[in-house]
């Protein structure tokens, strides 16, 4: 009896372990097929650069936190070059380490070597990407601002984009950019165009399926190692 018991439970912990993989592909495949149905192209239409204002969202690496990461650099320069022409009234830069010590100080050397220091506005009050979108809209709101223009890579435009659709109530036009990656500085490398996929996808992941509570922990346990110094 005890071997039939044995061999019952050997086959229930089996049939469990086989529908928590089964689970657990089926949520990655859902992230990848989300993911490449929101993929925003690199090079878009330029008919829809003019905004009031641009929204760079401070992305990265977290070991790279000592310094201004070159994530949130390409996006800024390419926030510059499109100021060019455009003219923007203001540069928006949203969470990480903005307004924080060495992040702060790498933004005012950066934006003025780049000419556009009297247009950066530093957003410090967002945790994720959900609040960069909402307080940066918040921000226009208050500045009578009409449209904003967010700059990201990739893939974290197009989920910046999902999200914004999903959970952003405003009033405000909000479209979404992604900077030439050919013409990016400083370069991006085969490892960078790798992790922008995979962070995304579980990021987008964690958002859709993890428990609310645990998924605010998450960002709130991000938020704490982008700010120590």
């Amino acid at each position: 009896m005890r071997d039939l018991r044995d061999l019952r439970n050997g086959k229930n912990d089996y049939m469990i372990r086989r529908a928590l993989l089964l689970f657990t592909g089926a949520v990655i495949l859902s992230g990848v097929f989300t993911l490449l149905s929101i993929r925003l192209p690199v090079s878009g239409g330029d008919d829809y650069l003019s905004a009031d204002a641009a929204v760079v969202i401070y992305g990265g690496r977290p070991r790279l936190r000592e310094r201004f990461p070159a994530e949130t650099e390409r996006r800024l320069r390419y926030a510059a070059e499109l100021d060019k022409n455009e003219d923007y009234k203001e540069i928006i830069i949203s969470g990480g380490l903005c307004g924080h010590g060495k992040g702060s100080e790498s933004i005012r050397e950066i934006s003025k070597e780049l000419g556009i220091d009297q247009k950066v506005f530093c957003e410090n009050l967002s945790r994720d990407t959900i609040g960069n979108l909402s307080e940066s809209a918040e921000i226009a709101a208050k500045r009578g601002y009409d449209r904003l223009i967010v700059i990201a890579s990739e893939w974290h435009a197009g989920r910046a984009r999902r999200l914004f659709l999903r959970e952003v109530r405003t009033d405000i036009d909000i479209i979404f950019k992604v900077y030439p990656y050919t013409e990016a500085f400083p370069p991006l490398t085969i490892s960078d165009r790798i992790h922008d996929f995979f962070y995304n996808l579980a990021a987008y992941a964690a958002y859709r399926f993890l428990p609310e509570k645990i998924y605010s922990d998450l960002v709130e346990r991000r938020s704490y190692n982008w700010n120590v110094s």
